[in-house]
């Protein structure tokens, strides 16, 4: 996805521009770009080696509709995904539903309503999913427009990882422009997604002393 715009700190995100099919080709430029990111950091130990085989991965994987970053916490012990890409056709609120949330999830997902300069209201919510004997993490965020919504995922990423890497996330798309995207949210829809994902104990009443 070409036209998103968004600032990133360039000692905390890593773009990748384009999908590399050659295995050879994409393991050098991984191998040349994790270098020079790890030259002007104080990297944990095979910090390097981790952030290009992540970068193979993901330079692997990408595809033209979608923009795809390596977010990378403060000591690179940490590396997470994170993609924004824009839907050929505003979703169904099926296709919402299960984009936010996932059968595999281990328990029900947190709710946030977000807002971004460029991509106007939106709702996030954070999920814990089962993998074999183990877990990971994934952020998910959802803005709407007319003709078009802008999907976020952030992870998959250790649990303990996504607080380490979500602040990021959301600055970029606080920050985020998708030309020709025009904010179109329905506040009646951010509240019921609000509603779906509450639960006991999210809020607290208070007696009134009176």
């Amino acid at each position: 996805m070409t036209d998103l715009r968004t600032t990133f700190p360039a000692e905390n995100a890593i773009p990748v521009p384009r999908r590399i099919d050659d295995a050879a080709g994409r393991a050098v430029w991984a191998a040349e770009r994790a270098a020079g990111f790890s030259a002007v950091r104080q990297p944990v130990e095979n910090a390097r080696e981790r952030i290009a085989a992540a970068l193979d991965d993901l330079a692997r994987l990408r595809d033209d509709d979608s923009a795809l970053f390596l977010l990378v916490s403060a000591d690179a012990s940490v590396l997470a995904p994170f993609t924004v890409y824009r839907t050929a056709a505003p979703l169904s609120r099926d296709e919402l539903a299960g984009f936010l949330s996932t059968a595999d999830t281990v328990l029900p997902p947190t709710g946030l309503i977000t807002s971004s300069e460029g991509l106007g209201d939106g709702f996030s919510s954070s999920l814990l999913h089962a993998h074999g004997e183990g877990q990971y993490a994934t952020r998910r965020w959802a803005f709407f427009g007319r003709g078009h919504d802008v999907l976020a995922i952030l992870g998959p990423v250790v649990p303990l990882g996504l607080a380490q890497t979500e602040q990021l996330a959301e600055r970029m798309l606080e920050e985020a422009v998708v030309e020709g995207f025009e904010p179109d949210a329905d506040p009646g829809l951010l509240d019921a997604l609000m509603a779906a994902t509450a639960r006991d104990g999210d809020t607290w009443p208070v007696p009134n002393p009176g």
